[in-house]
């Protein structure tokens, strides 16, 4: 799957989740509840699966000194 068709899915069902749990759920601290395990869920997963690394090029000595005052 491309990074821009798992940005939409993630963006639907997190829209889903708040939707139909807003709607369904008996009362308003079990849709807290609700959002608070969605986010604990979510940090655990990213923190197993680590973030990705950023590439970052780097900068030559004589970019640095022009940017100098």
């Amino acid at each position: 799957m491309t990074k821009t068709v798992e940005k939409v899915l993630g963006l639907l069902s997190f829209a889903l989740i708040l939707i139909l749990g807003n709607t369904l759920l008996a009362t308003d601290m079990l849709f807290f509840r609700l959002l608070i395990r969605v986010g604990f869920g979510y940090t655990l997963a990213r923190g197993y699966t680590g973030l990705q690394e950023v590439s970052i090029e780097p900068i030559e000595l004589d970019q640095l000194n022009s940017c100098v005052l």
